[in-house]
């Protein structure tokens, strides 16, 4: 790889040892000491960077758009659910999958309840008999 046209122009090559950063950091900065060097201020970024990936559960070679698509999708796959729950009554819900023991508890022509709307009129109905 080449340099620049704006790194030809310098006449001597100076390491990032020794080349002074003068901006105030930010608070982000892990960096305490006075004289801090661009050495310095890449190597606090790239911590910075790798804890940023550790702490999102970023893998090497993971983009992050392609996360946010992920969830994207995950959300849409959510909302669909919580949509058709609240459009759904909880009388129509089905009672199969609560693993009841209905023994004997049948309505009036003989037939097991299979929602809680029929399981709630079977005992009012034992109830009130």
């Amino acid at each position: 790889m080449g340099c620049s046209k704006i790194k030809e122009t310098c006449f001597d090559k100076h390491y990032a040892t020794c080349v002074y950063y003068e901006l105030d950091l930010p608070e982000i900065s892990s960096i305490t000491e006075g004289c801090v060097t661009l050495e310095d201020t890449t190597e606090d970024l790239y911590n910075i960077v790798t804890d940023l990936n550790t702490s999102l559960g970023l893998e090497e070679g993971e983009i992050v758009g392609e996360l946010i698509d992920v969830q994207a999708e995950r959300i849409t796959e959510l909302e669909a659910q919580v949509e058709s729950l609240e459009n759904q009554s909880f009388c129509d819900l089905p009672i199969d999958s609560c693993n009841l023991d209905l023994q004997d508890l049948v309505d009036i022509c003989g037939e097991q309840p299979t929602t809680v709307g029929e399981l709630l009129q079977i005992i009012i109905n034992q109830i009130t008999a």
